[in-house]
């Protein structure tokens, strides 16, 4: 999730902003957004849409013009609270990356095999969500396998 960069009105916590981008209630009014452009709020907004079929693929990420145009970087310096909030996520990265590796040096392939399983039952009730988030999961113990 986005670490709250003022892109829901008044609705700040985790929650409340899972919550306003469910309900397709995403605003660009707070700093620093009145400085960011109208392709990155695109892409953004495309990114965040809350059914998995109407998201942006990674491919499509890769395609959108703010990526792929050559743009030029504001001469504004960097707001001191988005840079907070950017070493905020990487702290939170690095922690999934170290529970991640707990889980991975805990469990047996056994019980790999059978949360795996556990998560396709669930997943048929939840229509493929799960199983997005196991490829994300072991896409991401790989990664941190191999460092």
């Amino acid at each position: 999730m986005c670490p709250r960069f003022g892109l829901v009105c008044a609705k700040q916590t985790q929650q409340g902003i899972f919550d306003a981008v469910l309900k397709g209630y995403i605003v660009f009014e707070s700093d620093p957004w009145p400085f960011i452009s109208d392709s990155a709020k695109d892409l953004i907004r495309k990114m965040l849409c809350s059914r998995p079929s109407d998201r942006l693929t990674a491919h499509e990420i890769l395609c959108h013009p703010w990526i792929c145009e050559n743009g030029v970087a504001p001469d504004r310096a960097l707001d001191p609270a988005v840079l907070s909030r950017l070493k905020q996520f990487s702290v939170m990265n690095k922690l999934k990356k170290m529970a991640l590796r707990v889980i991975d040096e805990s469990l047996s392939e056994e019980e790999i095999v059978g949360l795996r399983e556990m998560f396709r039952e669930k997943d048929k009730v939840d229509k493929d969500t799960m199983l997005d988030r196991i490829s994300q999961i072991e896409a991401m113990l790989t990664s941190t396998i191999r460092r």
